[in-house]
């Protein structure tokens, strides 16, 4: 049994060697076949933020391609937005922003990559609310 995991490990760490040999950049958009407009696209790599309600921050840990929308128009039928882009609605998640740039890059994208704004902490204390100041006092009105 153990000789087996050593080989296992011997052949995950020659698979590593290789896919980071592999991830030198090409062009995917030349093998795609897709069309030319299909190919042009400008794209946002960002970092979600947590939703105000929550305050975990399970979910906010990846990074995600947003497609910049194309020409839009509105339809004289029912006044309806419409596109004829058919990626407008398409989110990628990944793990790291290095590979979301390393997708958009492949793939020929021209990109921009939005920082996340880091809040800063203040700690605070509840007995801070009953603490004596020399300031006047604040009224609070409830209607």
């Amino acid at each position: 049994m153990q000789r087996f995991s050593v080989l296992r490990r011997q052949l995950s760490s020659k698979a590593l060697e290789q896919t980071n040999s592999e991830r030198r950049l090409f062009q995917a958009e030349l093998l795609s076949g897709a069309p030319q407009e299909l190919t042009q696209h400008a794209v946002r790599i960002y970092r979600p933020a947590n939703t105000p309600t929550q305050n975990g921050s399970a979910r906010s840990n990846h990074w995600r391609i947003d497609f910049d929308t194309m020409d839009k128009w509105e339809n004289s039928l029912m006044g309806w937005s419409s596109s004829a882009d058919p990626v407008q609605a398409l989110s990628l998640k990944f793990v790291n922003k290095e590979d979301a740039i390393l997708f958009a890059e492949r793939q020929g994208y021209d990109y921009w990559v939005d920082l996340p704004k880091e809040g800063v902490f203040k700690p605070k204390m509840y007995a801070d609310n009953f603490k004596y100041s020399d300031k006047p006092l604040r009224l609070m009105r409830t209607k």
